[in-house]
Parts: C-alpha cells; sequence; structure tokens
C-alpha cells in the first residue's frame, strides 16, 4: 500500500510493506511507480518518502525472493530500477524520512532520493551478499555517496552501520531525535520551498543526467545468480537463523 498526501505545498508519500519490517516486493514497487506519478501535482514542491510505522524498510521480502526463476529475478530487479529512476528523475526535491532499519532494497530506495534525514536508532547497510545475491542498480550511489573505500566494505561484507557512523561518512545529511523527525525533516524541506521551482527543476534534471546510468551488466549478474543454487540456499539459512 502507498498513500499519498498532499499539505502546504509538501507531498507525503509513505509506502507500506509486508509485517513489521515493512519488507518490499513487487507488488509494492509496482504501486509505488504509480504512486510517483501522483507527486507531479502542482501543488506539491516537495516530497518526503517514507515509511509506514517506525521501520523505513527492512529490505527486499527474501520469502518471495528466494523462488525467483532467472527470468523472474531479471523481471524484478528492472521494475526496481526503473521505480527508482523515477525517484531520481522526480521534477522536485525528495526527501528520504528514515526510522529504523534501512537496509538491502530499502537503502537503494534511500539513496535515490536527495536527502536523506533519520532518526539517531535508525540504522543502514546493504546485505544482500550476505543472502546469496550481488547489491545491483542503485547500490552504485553508495559509491559517490559515501567514496568508494567504504563502499567497497559495505557491500563486500553486507554489514550494517548505525546512524552516528552514517551521519559520519555522509551517507545521511541530517540525524535527529526520534520525537523530533518529522520536525527536522519538515525543516529540510521548507529549504525548498523559499527556492524556485523552475530552477530546482532545471537543477534536478542536471544532476540526473551526472549520476544516471542502466548497468546492463549488473542485471544480468544479478539475475544469472539464480541459475545457481546460491541464492535459495542463502536466503533459506539467513530465514532460518542457521549457517548455509
Amino acid at each position: 500500500m502507498v498513500d499519498v498526501k498532499i499539505e502546504d505545498s509538501v507531498c507525503f508519500l509513505t509506502f507500506k510493506g509486508k509485517g513489521r519490517l515493512n519488507l518490499l516486493g513487487r507488488e509494492l514497487f509496482e504501486e509505488l511507480e504509480r504512486a510517483l506519478d501522483e507527486t507531479r501535482d502542482e501543488r506539491a514542491r516537495v516530497v518526503i518518502l517514507r515509511g509506514h510505522g517506525d521501520i523505513f524498510s527492512a529490505g527486499i521480502d527474501l520469502n518471495e525472493m528466494k523462488e525467483f526463476s532467472p527470468e523472474e529475478a531479471e523481471s524484478f530487479i528492472r521494475l526496481l530500477d526503473g521505480t527508482m529512476k523515477k525517484v531520481m528523475s522526480l521534477p522536485k526535491p525528495v526527501i528520504a524520512q528514515i526510522r529504523g532499519y534501512c537496509l538491502g532494497g530499502g537503502l537503494e530506495l534511500a539513496l535515490s532520493c536527495d536527502i536523506r534525514v533519520a532518526s539517531e536508532n535508525s540504522s543502514f547497510g546493504l546485505p544482500e551478499i550476505r543472502v546469496g545475491v550481488p547489491s545491483v542498480i542503485k547500490a552504485s550511489l553508495l559509491l559517490p555517496t559515501v567514496g568508494i573505500g567504504r563502499a567497497r566494505e559495505l557491500i563486500l561484507t553486507g554489514e550494517t552501520i548505525d546512524a552516528e557512523e552514517a551521519l559520519r561518512i555522509g551517507l545521511v545529511n541530517k540525524l535527529s531525535p526520534d520525537d523530533r523527525l518529522d520536525e527536522d525533516t519538515m525543516e529540510m524541506a521548507r529549504k525548498f520551498l523559499k527556492l524556485s521551482p523552475y530552477i530546482v527543476q532545471v537543477q534536478k534534471e542536471v544532476l540526473y543526467r551526472w549520476i544516471s546510468s542502466l548497468d546492463e551488466q549488473s542485471i544480468k549478474a544479478f539475475s544469472l545468480c539464480f541459475r545457481t543454487h546460491y541464492p535459495r540456499r542463502w536466503m533459506e539459512a539467513f530465514l532460518e537463523k542457521r549457517e548455509p
């Protein structure tokens, strides 16, 4: 489920995935892609993207992903890539408001946003390598965001970092106490309301050209992994809390 609400020139885009961990799947991304069209409403000059409840998202639903055929894996990753590119190319600033876990596909979604405002209890990571698949598509944005050395470490180890470390390396733009997160996110949004919408749109188009690319090889690499037994074995082990 994705809820879209426009209030005082700000569009609040709230997505609700599976369970308390706000897990992401095909149905959610298809709905999110449709909902993004509503954010183009001229009444909205800034978009705030947030997860339902107290967790942004702990990533892709492994129960869904472990059953993918190679063709389904490629189709799914192309859907994610298209949705995240749509976030990146919106003609207005997009702020990710992050509480709790921001992992895997959830972190890639947050990286697709222009700004990230996070609560002090949030945590970040790309644990894909630990569940038998590579990090692809918008994980590539981690490199220019935090630097290639730190990005390599996070992607190759799949480790999770806390909010303080995320702020220190530049993964998030602002850190807030949980009870001030809404207020601090709105404070960030109001900065954009003082600017010319036309010039902001032009600047976003320039930024998008700088950082946008479709890495066909990374998409193919993801789907090829599903021709092996590794994704299913590692995901089942992760879900059962045991060694693969």
